[in-house]
């Protein structure tokens, strides 16, 4: 599931290189703390996993289950325009700003979340079968604070 979870981020990312500006810097794992991700989604197996892939930065916090409770990605922030033209059933979550969407992603059964700040956009996604997006929101509203 995590590596069809990002192909599909890559595919938001995918097209014109050349329209991005300065990709961001920030690390995704620096956006949440721990004791915010157990609080909110559970328990952790262990420290937040950070990987880059291309232009992407992306953290996975997995639960002492072993499912990948919640995954924090870093893109471009055209990343956005992106996901809109993807996802064009995406819902407006006002509480965070003008730029800032939720969808349920059908095709991965996830809960996800789009905002953009400055330079950068973040996503966070949770299953959706475990997902809730007020939970989801709460820690985009803290991870967007630090981004």
């Amino acid at each position: 599931m995590k590596s069809l979870l990002t192909l599909l981020v890559l595919g938001v990312l995918c097209g014109s290189r050349g329209a991005f500006a300065a990709d961001p810097a920030a690390d995704p794992c620096s956006l949440l703390t721990r004791a915010e991700v157990e609080q909110t989604i559970g328990k952790l197996r262990a420290q937040p996993k950070q990987n880059v892939i291309d232009r992407a930065r992306m953290c996975d916090y997995e639960l002492t289950d072993d499912s990948v409770g919640l995954s924090v990605w870093v893109l471009p922030a055209a990343g956005l325009d992106r996901a809109r033209k993807e996802y064009p059933e995406l819902t407006a979550v006002r509480e965070l700003g003008g730029e800032a969407f939720i969808h349920r992603n059908e095709r991965f059964d996830l809960l996800e979340l789009f905002a953009r700040k400055g330079n950068a956009t973040l996503q966070m996604s949770v299953p959706a079968a475990t997902g809730d997006a007020a939970k989801l929101q709460a820690l985009a509203r803290k991870a967007l604070a630090r981004l």
